[in-house]
């Protein structure tokens, strides 16, 4: 049976069935054994095949790293990562302020 396209993009593949030079995995938290089982199963791939894993449900973590390897070779993309991590510092660096602020006197 072929899948539509659409049937592609929702169909869960498992790291065996992926052709790729690398893959970045993203357990899942299930209920079964809180998400180690995901975790588990990523990081056991088959010598030749690297695997860079992020936390448990690290979505964002992971379209991250994904960006900042293809700005090793798109100028870019490099910096628009600069100025997000600039634009995150600066939100760590305003909620420190308050919660010091919280606790002074």
């Amino acid at each position: 049976m072929k899948e539509s396209g659409s049937d592609r993009r929702s169909r869960f593949y498992s790291p065996s069935e992926i052709s790729a030079s690398f893959v970045i995995g993203i357990p899942c938290q299930s209920n079964t054994l809180s998400g180690i089982d995901a975790l588990l199963s990523t990081v056991q791939m088959p010598s030749g095949i690297p695997v860079a894993t992020v936390a448990l449900g690290g979505g964002k973590n992971a379209a991250i790293l994904a960006a900042q390897m293809l700005a090793l070779s798109d100028d870019s993309l490099r910096e628009k990562l600069r100025g997000m991590r600039k634009e995150m510092a600066e939100a760590v660096r305003e909620k420190d302020d308050i919660i010091s602020n919280q606790f002074k006197n």
